[in-house]
């Protein structure tokens, strides 16, 4: 860089991530994006979380008169190992008003040179639009498509179906104040292909970091394994579990399922287990932390994915880059990952009997399973590294500087 380059030498990135301590696919994607950029070298990244749940102590309410005469909180914590700001809501009951601007949220992203926004929907972006400086959007769906598709629509009520009316122009507002969307499945990439300016829309999914989920071959694999959030509707755990039960129907000595994640299974689930006589056989791990979550794939014999909707899947790239095979359903984002038949298996969404079948023709012949293994573990290394997923977002930020810097 010249003396008279204007172009700072670190690029400062405020990462803002709804709800990131919550866990789930979203913070996974930020800790990627924020691991890659870091390994990289020359951006400073900085996460900032604005609450996503009404009643965050962070938030003044309506229905909660003592935060009436306060300003809205914030606080620093640690969270997986990395500090985030989060920041709270004023009126916040109303799902509308969390995705609102703030002074406060002004005032924790403006020390950046650009903002990325990672979220589930782009509605989350609308908040950070009155920054002058460049916005990024990572974004995974549609909230109409996010709601439909988790069952949140038909358990949403009138308030909730309204809040959703009135927060999808919001979501196309953010969409296309943003500078640049990035999208990590086929279908959102097409769809805003139609919707944005030519340029605007870049294909970038997610990676991991493939030297930290590795196979080790003196362990046993000697489990089927679902990772994801356990009380969660997309997730359809409800089919998982009735797909295990054809398996156990059909192969005595199948392995025992694991089950890790954020969230409880619900009670229904926890019924079925019990009624169905799964309970021996059926593990649930609550919020394991990152060594023990890479110790659970490496004991992976076959992964499990039974969603009605996934944006992306990193926990197929992270069973992959542990070097097993994958059955997942046809939901979206899956379909970007996985090689049909090559590294692993699609179903259709909501066929229980597919997915058992596709795992016991993988429990039943060694070698099919070990080769899928073997190049699941290939395409994880050269198509989801933090070094190739990351360089997508690196380049696309330093080109954007570069035409800022250069007028």
């Amino acid at each position: 860089m010249t003396i008279n380059d204007p172009r700072p030498e670190t690029i400062k990135v405020a990462l803002v991530v709804p709800g990131y301590e919550c866990g789930g696919g979203v913070p996974a994607v930020a800790d990627f994006l924020s691991e890659a950029l870091e390994r990289l070298g020359g951006f400073e990244v900085f996460l900032v979380s604005p609450t996503v749940k009404w009643n965050d102590p962070l938030n003044v309410c309506l229905s909660k008169p003592r935060t009436w005469f306060r300003s809205t909180g914030q606080e620093m914590c640690e969270v997986r190992g990395r500090k985030v700001l989060r920041v709270g809501a004023r009126w916040a009951e109303p799902e509308i008003m969390r995705y609102r601007s703030r002074q406060i949220l002004d005032a924790a992203i403006a020390r950046a040179d650009l903002i990325q926004v990672v979220c589930g929907s782009a509605v989350s972006a609308f908040s950070v639009r009155r920054s002058k400086k460049p916005i990024f959007v990572q974004v995974a769906t549609t909230l109409r498509c996010e709601r439909e598709k988790g069952g949140v629509a038909a358990q949403q009520g009138i308030v909730g179906r309204m809040m959703t009316r009135l927060c999808v122009p919001l979501e196309r507002r953010a969409l296309l104040r943003a500078d640049g969307v990035f999208v990590e499945n086929a279908w959102m990439r097409d769809w805003l292909d139609r919707e944005l300016p030519v340029g605007k829309v870049h294909f970038a999914p997610p990676g991991t970091d493939t030297l930290f989920f590795h196979p080790n071959s003196e362990v046993t694999r000697d489990r089927l394994l679902f990772v994801g959030r356990l009380g969660d509707p997309r997730k359809n755990i409800r089919m998982l579990l009735e797909a295990y039960r054809t398996i156990r129907a059909t192969l005595s000595n199948a392995p025992c399922l694991v089950m890790a994640g954020g969230m409880k299974p619900t009670d229904s689930d926890m019924k079925y287990i019990a009624e169905s006589r799964l309970m021996p056989f059926v593990e649930v791990v609550s919020n394991p932390d990152r060594s023990a979550l890479a110790a659970l794939y490496r004991r992976c014999r076959v992964f499990m994915l039974a969603s009605n909707e996934e944006g992306f899947g990193i926990v197929l790239v992270e069973a992959m880059a542990s070097g097993a095979p994958v059955v997942s359903t046809d939901c979206g984002g899956p379909r970007s990952i996985i090689e049909e038949g090559e590294n692993g298996f699609l179903v259709p969404v909501g066929d229980a009997a597919a997915l058992a079948e596709r795992v016991v023709r993988l429990l039943r012949d060694d070698a099919l399973r070990e080769s899928m293994g073997r190049k699941a573990l290939s395409r994880a290394q050269s198509a989801f590294s933090l070094a190739v997923c990351g360089s997508r977002f690196a380049t696309v930020y330093k080109t954007t500087m570069d035409r800022l810097a250069s007028g």
